[in-house]
Protein backbone atom coordinates (compact mmCIF):
# COMPACT_ATOMS: atom_id res chain seq x y z
CA UNK A 1 0.00 0.00 0.00
CA UNK A 2 2.89 2.46 0.88
CA UNK A 3 4.06 2.41 -2.70
CA UNK A 4 0.95 2.30 -4.37
CA UNK A 5 0.90 5.92 -2.03
CA UNK A 6 4.09 6.85 -3.41
CA UNK A 7 3.71 6.37 -6.94
CA UNK A 8 0.27 8.18 -6.51
CA UNK A 9 2.44 11.27 -5.01
CA UNK A 10 4.61 10.94 -7.41
CA UNK A 11 2.99 11.48 -10.32
CA UNK A 12 1.42 14.58 -8.86
CA UNK A 13 -1.82 13.86 -10.48
CA UNK A 14 -3.61 17.19 -11.34
CA UNK A 15 -7.06 18.23 -10.27
CA UNK A 16 -9.87 17.96 -13.03
CA UNK A 17 -11.96 21.26 -13.15
CA UNK A 18 -14.01 20.58 -16.41
CA UNK A 19 -14.18 17.22 -17.65
CA UNK A 20 -16.97 18.06 -20.59
CA UNK A 21 -16.45 20.76 -22.85
CA UNK A 22 -20.68 21.13 -23.58
CA UNK A 23 -22.13 19.71 -20.63
CA UNK A 24 -25.36 21.18 -21.04
CA UNK A 25 -25.90 19.89 -24.38
CA UNK A 26 -24.20 16.18 -23.40
CA UNK A 27 -26.27 15.48 -20.85
CA UNK A 28 -28.99 16.90 -22.87
CA UNK A 29 -28.16 13.80 -25.51
CA UNK A 30 -27.61 10.90 -23.16
CA UNK A 31 -31.40 12.25 -21.18
CA UNK A 32 -32.43 11.46 -24.98
CA UNK A 33 -30.65 8.69 -25.61
CA UNK A 34 -32.13 7.21 -22.48
CA UNK A 35 -35.37 7.81 -23.72
CA UNK A 36 -35.19 6.33 -27.38
CA UNK A 37 -33.57 2.99 -25.25
CA UNK A 38 -36.50 2.94 -22.93
CA UNK A 39 -39.29 3.38 -25.54
CA UNK A 40 -37.56 0.42 -27.55
CA UNK A 41 -37.72 -1.79 -24.96
CA UNK A 42 -34.12 -1.93 -23.89
CA UNK A 43 -33.68 -2.76 -19.73
CA UNK A 44 -32.17 -0.46 -17.87
CA UNK A 45 -31.65 2.27 -20.35
CA UNK A 46 -29.38 4.25 -18.36
CA UNK A 47 -26.79 1.56 -17.64
CA UNK A 48 -27.21 0.86 -21.51
CA UNK A 49 -26.00 4.35 -22.25
CA UNK A 50 -23.34 4.47 -19.61
CA UNK A 51 -22.06 0.98 -20.55
CA UNK A 52 -23.80 -0.23 -24.18
CA UNK A 53 -20.86 1.19 -26.16
CA UNK A 54 -23.17 3.47 -28.65
CA UNK A 55 -21.72 5.54 -30.77
CA UNK A 56 -23.87 8.71 -30.84
CA UNK A 57 -23.37 11.49 -33.55
CA UNK A 58 -24.92 15.51 -32.95
CA UNK A 59 -25.20 18.16 -34.95
CA UNK A 60 -23.48 20.54 -32.69
CA UNK A 61 -21.11 23.16 -34.43
CA UNK A 62 -18.00 23.56 -31.87
CA UNK A 63 -17.30 26.98 -33.21
CA UNK A 64 -20.57 28.53 -33.53
CA UNK A 65 -21.15 27.00 -29.96
CA UNK A 66 -18.54 29.34 -28.81
CA UNK A 67 -20.03 32.76 -30.31
CA UNK A 68 -23.20 32.23 -29.25
CA UNK A 69 -21.81 31.42 -25.63
CA UNK A 70 -19.63 34.74 -25.74
CA UNK A 71 -22.82 36.10 -26.47
CA UNK A 72 -24.76 34.96 -23.77
CA UNK A 73 -22.46 35.67 -21.45
CA UNK A 74 -22.16 39.86 -22.86
CA UNK A 75 -25.79 39.89 -23.09
CA UNK A 76 -26.29 39.06 -19.61
CA UNK A 77 -23.11 41.52 -18.42
CA UNK A 78 -25.82 44.13 -20.60
CA UNK A 79 -29.08 43.45 -18.74
CA UNK A 80 -27.09 42.73 -14.90
CA UNK A 81 -28.46 46.20 -13.95
CA UNK A 82 -31.80 45.00 -14.87
CA UNK A 83 -31.60 41.87 -12.38
CA UNK A 84 -31.12 39.33 -15.01
CA UNK A 85 -27.87 37.24 -14.39
CA UNK A 86 -28.05 34.15 -16.24
CA UNK A 87 -29.24 33.19 -19.77
CA UNK A 88 -29.83 30.17 -22.47
CA UNK A 89 -29.67 29.66 -26.07
CA UNK A 90 -30.72 26.72 -28.79
CA UNK A 91 -30.34 27.73 -32.08
CA UNK A 92 -31.63 25.13 -34.61
CA UNK A 93 -31.48 24.89 -38.36
CA UNK A 94 -35.38 25.24 -39.23
CA UNK A 95 -34.97 23.48 -42.56
CA UNK A 96 -33.33 20.12 -40.26
CA UNK A 97 -34.47 20.17 -36.89
CA UNK A 98 -30.73 19.69 -36.05
CA UNK A 99 -29.30 21.00 -33.21
CA UNK A 100 -26.81 23.73 -34.18
CA UNK A 101 -25.82 25.68 -30.75
CA UNK A 102 -27.08 25.18 -27.30
CA UNK A 103 -26.42 26.98 -23.97
CA UNK A 104 -27.78 26.17 -21.11
CA UNK A 105 -26.61 28.73 -18.56
CA UNK A 106 -23.53 31.11 -18.61
CA UNK A 107 -21.55 28.64 -16.41
CA UNK A 108 -22.59 24.95 -15.69
CA UNK A 109 -19.97 24.88 -13.15
CA UNK A 110 -21.22 27.89 -11.03
CA UNK A 111 -22.81 26.33 -8.04
CA UNK A 112 -21.76 29.38 -5.87
CA UNK A 113 -24.16 32.11 -7.11
CA UNK A 114 -27.62 31.33 -6.63
CA UNK A 115 -28.59 33.29 -9.61
CA UNK A 116 -26.93 31.47 -11.88
CA UNK A 117 -28.08 27.83 -10.71
CA UNK A 118 -25.48 26.87 -13.40
CA UNK A 119 -26.87 22.93 -13.68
Amino acid sequence: MKDLLTTWEQMKPSRVVHPLLEPHFTFRVQREMVRILSAMGIPDPEQAVRTGGYQITTTLDYPLQQVARSQVRDWVARLADKNVHNGALVAIDSATGEIITYIGSIDYYNQTDPRVQGQ
